[in-house]
């Protein structure tokens, strides 16, 4: 993106310093492309001579084309799309050639040795070059834009898409009005053959138009391109937040397992003793009222000390082994997870019909997995609601293997969810819940080298993206 930009820059910088070198148009359009005949002023006695201008409007030109069919070869995702690999490679190759081609010392060669014919053929083919890059990258941007489902995805695509498309414009209107190859006058003419001088047989109203519309196009590409780089910047600013409130959340840990386990044990331990006696209790209903309640203490004591010991584990530093695995094992070894689930809450797991492979410790993912999935339970569980429905979706966009869990539960709303990854943070009212489970799942994710983003409305329910590489 950064090549495209440059590209783009020294491309249309490169005409309008040409412009300035030539005398520029007549005066109103001066006043239009130079703002104040000083600026032109200045632009004609900068100490560059016809052949360097030529270079950069060639060198900016094909590293302006270039960037962008790479651009649109990298969103595609699908290294393996041989069509969009063979564009890729043709217009690297036409890149390089147009460079070379089109390089003062070269085409002086050019003009000495071909008719007109022939260089008016070499200027046809040139723009239509120009054109099929152009359309083809639009049309492959826009296409992979309208498959999209994922909210986060088709936010970044749009911006591309917006400050693509805005640059194609502004470059095809300034360079398509100026001069194709400024080291040959004949190409002066190749757009204005009918007309004996080279000012465009357009009015200053069609002049106005033509600048507001290519400035309004410069602006929304120059905004466009901010507002991706805003998406990851946010994404980073996030994601050292919350690194920043799991290291505090360690230290805290520590303390509160180290407490509490101590606790747990006596009531184990307490559970177990009133087991024993049992058979010195008088028989009766009392008796059996007496164990029956021990023995719910003791399990659910021992289902505290399984959570703490996770809990434990979480905040400690654990190894991941990674491994190419199939996303639909991942999805069913955290659903054997699921234990317990409400009568009526029911989950559709939706499996993709290709098998998409991912880099994963098994282990550790499906555990980030199910604590979604629990969540989403637990999130149904509160809203009370008739019919329950949990759906799982495995699908691929952009490089990413994304799944899509997502509830008819309690929701959240915007304050909520900016904290919901904050380790001990919980809104549910459960024993078992301590506000660990999203903070873990984070951790976990991040280090598979992913994400987690969360669309969400308070009373209607909730749904998880986790976003993770493809592996090839």
């Amino acid at each position: 993106m950064e090549l495209t930009i440059i590209g783009w820059l020294l491309g249309t910088g490169g005409y309008l310093l040409f412009l300035a070198k030539y005398g520029g148009f007549y005066s109103n359009v001066n006043a239009i492309l130079f703002l104040t005949d000083d600026i032109r002023q200045i632009l004609l006695y900068l100490p560059v001579n016809i052949d360097t201008i030529s270079r950069i409007i060639v060198y900016g030109r094909s590293l302006f084309i270039f960037s962008l069919c790479s651009l649109a070869y990298y969103i595609s995702g699908k290294p393996s799309s041989k069509s969009i690999l063979w564009l890729y490679i043709i217009n690297s190759v036409l890149s390089l050639v147009n460079a070379i081609v089109y390089d003062p010392n070269i085409y002086r060669h050019i003009l000495s040795t071909f008719d007109r014919t022939a260089l008016e053929w070499i200027a046809i083919t040139t723009r239509g070059w120009l054109l099929i890059a152009f359309i083809s990258v639009v049309y492959i941007i826009i296409a992979i834009y309208l498959k999209s489902t994922v909210p986060w995805i088709k936010r970044r695509l749009m911006n591309i898409m917006i400050g693509i498309i805005s640059m194609i414009i502004f470059y095809f209107y300034l360079g398509f009005m100026g001069p194709l190859q400024v080291t040959d006058p004949r190409t002066y003419y190749f757009l204005y053959s009918d007309f004996s001088n080279f000012n465009p047989p357009i009015s200053d109203a069609e002049w106005y138009i033509g600048i507001v519309f290519t400035g309004i196009s410069c602006i929304a590409a120059i905004y466009s391109f901010s507002q991706y780089i805003t998406v990851e910047r946010d994404l980073d600013k996030d994601t050292l937040y919350l690194d920043l409130k799991f290291n505090t959340g360690k230290m805290g840990a520590k303390v509160f397992t180290h407490g509490i386990k101590n606790q747990l044990i006596m009531l184990q331990m307490l559970a177990k003793k009133i087991l024993e006696q049992k058979e010195e209790m008088p028989a009766g209903e009392v008796r059996d009222n007496i164990c029956n309640s021990a023995s719910s203490i003791a399990d659910i004591t021992n289902g505290m000390l399984e959570r703490i010991n996770e809990l434990s584990n979480t905040f400690n530093t654990f190894r991941l082994e990674l491994k190419p695995v199939d996303i639909n094992d991942i999805i069913k070894e955290s659903l054997k997870k699921v234990k317990l689930l409400p009568d009526n809450v029911s989950i559709n797991n939706k499996n993709p019909s290709d098998h998409i492979i991912v880099l994963a410790d098994k282990r550790y993912l499906a555990e980030a997995v199910y604590n979604i999935i629990d969540n989403a339970i637990e999130a149904i569980v509160m809203a009370d609601v008739k019919e329950g429905i949990i759906n799982i979706k495995v699908k691929s966009e952009h490089k990413y293997c994304i799944i899509e869990v997502t509830d008819n539960g309690v929701g959240m709303a915007d304050d909520q969810i900016k904290r919901i990854y904050d380790p001990f943070y919980t809104n549910k009212n459960t024993v078992t819940n301590w506000g660990v489970g999203l903070s873990y799942s984070q951790s976990v994710i991040r280090a598979h080298f992913g994400h987690i983003q969360v669309k969400s409305k308070l009373w209607e329910g909730s749904t998880f993206y986790i976003f993770l590489p493809i592996y090839a």
